[in-house]
Formats: C-alpha cells, structure tokens, sequence
C-alpha cells in the first residue's frame, strides 16, 4: 500500500514539474516567431546588432536575424511598422533627427529625456545603455518595441546584461578585430564568450 501511494505521489509531482515547464518556457522563447534585429550602416552597428541577435539566441532558444540598412532613420522606419523588432540607437542622434527637438548637452539629461519621449509617444522602450559614447552621436542603447517585449517577458532583463559592458577602448578594440579580417558576428561571439554573457 505504502508503494502504491508512493508512485502515485511521484506521479503526481512529475506531473506538476511538467506543467510548471511548459509555463515557464514560453517567458523564454517564443516558438516560430524570429526577432529581427537592425544593423544600420557601420561596423559598430553591425557588431553591437550581433551582440544583441547572439545574446538573445544563445540564452533563449529563439530564432534572431540581423537585418541591414542604410542608415538609422531606415531603421527607425522599420522598427515603427513593426519590421524590425530592435535596433541600436543614439541619444543625440534620435533627439536631433527623430523627435526634431533641440540639443541637450548633458548625457544622462539627455538619455532620460529621448527614453521617455520615445516610451509616451512612439511604443518603443530605451533599454541600458552599452556604455560608451560616440563623439557626434552620444550614448548607444538598444531600443525595442513595446510589444516585441510584452511577448517575451524575459527579453529586457536579457539584453541590459549588456549595458555598461563596452566602455569606449573596448568599442573601438572590437571595431579594430572586424577591420582586421574577423566578421562581426564572430567579434561579438567572442566578445560575449569572454565576458561570460553566453
């Protein structure tokens, strides 16, 4: 009797543990759906969007494509209509170019400043910051649209393990590796492999 009681117990609790699995999963990985990430004109672009797809793939199991245009207001297009998922932004850049309002000088004014125009009044969410600062352009982050991170509940915890981890010596150490020969998504594997990231 005590076994039988036993092996229905330890069915019982297999049976939660399954349950409480496939609930747990879908935060992680979102099945048939693919992230597309931009890269937008330059190798720092096209390293930090690989950084971005690599880091997202390799901890969640979803599916990431880095999709390449001209220029950042392209990327600002698609991201609206809901082409792209994410993409790599500049403080200044997207004060100046995207919202058309005037310069603001100080970094963390101007970051707090654009994150929260962006959030009221285009969907889109201003996550870290990577941690260095382009001299024209100012801080770099991701940006991603609000309902790319309402269907992966994890997403933004994930990708601000990136912030504040590529100061301005390792930018430019990593952009001196592509010029060199290596393919930007292999510089930014290893980037995330020795910063123990994936």
């Amino acid at each position: 009797m005590k076994i039988i009681r036993f092996s229905r117990t330890l069915a019982l609790l297999c049976g939660f543990a399954l349950l409480s699995l496939f609930a747990v999963a879908p935060a992680l990985a979102c099945v048939g759906k693919t992230l597309h990430i931009a890269a937008a004109g330059s190798v720092q672009q096209e390293i930090l969007a690989n950084a971005l797809a690599t880091l997202i793939s390799e901890r969640t199991g979803t599916t990431t494509k880095v999709d390449r245009f001209s220029d950042a207001q392209a990327a600002h297009d698609a991201l609206g209509k809901a082409d792209l998922d994410i993409i790599v932004a500049y403080t200044a850049q997207a004060r100046s170019e995207i919202l058309k309002k005037p310069a603001i000088a100080e970094s963390p004014a101007l970051y707090e400043a654009v994150r929260d125009d962006y959030n009221q009044n285009l969907n889109l969410v201003w996550l870290a910051p990577f941690g260095f600062s382009d001299v024209k352009l100012g801080q770099a982050a991701p940006v991603a649209r609000k309902d790319t991170l309402k269907k992966f509940p994890a997403l933004a915890r994930l990708i601000n393990k990136l912030g504040d981890s590529i100061d301005d010596a390792t930018m430019a150490k990593l952009e001196g590796r592509v010029k060199a020969g290596k393919t930007a998504a292999e510089v930014a594997r290893a980037f995330l492999k020795e910063n123990k990231l994936i």
